[in-house]
């Protein structure tokens, strides 16, 4: 008998502790703000625009074609080895366009390798460059 009213008296004063309980949490004073007409979302600013790289200048073609025609290939690495100081151009022969031009010490080598867009000074890469396979490249070179 004495667990049952225990029972009765729990189950008549929890309904009415809670419906208390929550009526005091929302009169706490949590109110929720008007829509304010001045303050709207503004996007952050646009960063500044990337300088473009210039692009080196156009190259007069007849540089090279003084030069001696020293190696050529298509699609597959090739090379070529300095036995003299001089300078040394790799070239586009379709399109007629310098890839690349550096001085080159007696007993350095250049290498080209189309697929991998690379073009290599004694095994370092010296310039990444989009290069067709189905093109023609060629190496001059003009000694000092």
């Amino acid at each position: 008998m004495y667990r049952v009213q225990t029972v009765v008296r729990v189950s008549t004063w929890l309904p009415v502790a809670a419906i208390l309980f929550l009526a005091a949490g929302c009169s706490m004073g949590h109110e929720v703000p008007a829509y304010d007409d001045e303050r709207r979302y503004e996007p952050p600013p646009a960063p500044p625009p990337m300088p473009t790289p210039t692009p080196d200048p156009a190259p007069d073609t007849r540089e090279w074609e003084n030069a001696r025609l020293r190696e050529e290939g298509q699609g597959e690495d090739f090379k070529f080895k300095a036995t003299r100081d001089g300078m040394v151009w790799v070239v586009d022969a379709r399109e007629r366009k310098l890839l690349y031009r550096t001085q080159l010490d007696a007993g350095e080598e250049i290498t080209v390798s189309p697929f991998r867009d690379v073009i290599e000074i004694d095994g370092k890469r010296v310039r990444r460059v989009d290069m067709d396979n189905r093109h023609r490249i060629r190496i001059f070179f003009e000694r000092d």
